[in-house]
């Protein structure tokens, strides 16, 4: 009986040893799944918060494409309403560089006679065809430095189109600059005076014609002005005194003087 005793102790105690054993191993196993668990949650964290990043970065993404959207849709109705006015005014306007016309509006082949897919194709034509006794002071402004450090022309001169028909143009030139303001593109209009300058000149050559004219002639011619409005429904007799008492001669030729003894005009 006391070897049975023995030998069951000895089986109780090994039991004890395997649950004890078992009791270790299965503490290390739930201190393992803990620390898993806790790793899964700290990774859960961190994909929660790369989920709102990337949620955040996607809001402004798309933030950033509708205001894209707008300014590109803004910007094409400037171009549209640009295009409009440049395209129905007498004037012609142009947007360059050095080496590229980027537009060119179509009163340009109204006024120089020349296509304006010619200028597009070589812009240098836009120069050549500067009247050659204008060309040396056109030049001269060209490289001067208003025009090379600030992109500023305001001169007039004349073209010789293809046909040898001679044109007065008055060209202004703007700049437009980056942000470091650096000259990236210039802005131009130019207006066809020619109709102005042929008028001027029409009146500069009535007013010789007139002057040689009074000049010669013998009898006496003299121009006579008020100095003050006379109003118009006076009667025909105090429109007399009104003249004789407001009226002074602003004009007369020798002729004149002569008649009435007047060495200087006063």
């Amino acid at each position: 009986r006391a070897a049975e005793l023995l030998i069951a102790n000895k089986e109780l105690a090994f039991q004890n040893e395997e649950k004890e054993k078992r009791a270790a191993e299965l503490l290390i196993a739930n201190k393992e799944l803990a620390f898993q668990s806790a790793e899964k949650e700290k990774r859960a964290a961190e994909l929660l918060i790369a989920n709102k990043e990337l949620a955040f970065q996607n809001e402004e993404k798309e933030k950033r494409a509708v205001e894209l959207i707008i300014a590109k849709d803004e910007a094409e109705e400037y171009e549209k309403k640009f295009i409009q006015i440049a395209e129905n005014i007498d004037e012609v306007f142009w947007l360059r560089t050095n080496g590229e016309m980027h537009y060119i509006s179509p009163s340009f082949e109204r006024i120089w006679g020349i296509p304006c897919e010619a200028v597009y194709e070589n812009p240098h034509l836009f120069t050549e065809k500067i009247h050659p006794d204008d060309r040396p002071v056109v030049q001269e402004i060209f490289n001067s430095t208003e025009f090379q450090d600030k992109g500023i022309f305001n001169y007039e001169y004349r073209i010789l189109r293809d046909d040898n028909e001679v044109r007065w143009i008055d060209v202004k030139t703007f700049p437009i600059l980056d942000d470091s303001g650096q000259i990236i593109k210039r802005v131009g209009i130019a207006a066809d005076n020619t109709e102005k300058y042929e008028s001027f000149q029409k009146l500069i050559q009535a007013k010789e014609r007139y002057e040689n004219f009074i000049s010669r002639v013998s009898e006496g011619v003299y121009r006579f002005e008020l100095d003050e409005p006379m109003p118009v429904n006076l009667p025909i007799e105090a429109q007399i005194d009104f003249i004789k008492n407001h009226s002074f001669i602003a004009e007369c030729n020798t002729a004149f003087m002569k008649m009435y003894g007047i060495k200087e005009p006063k």
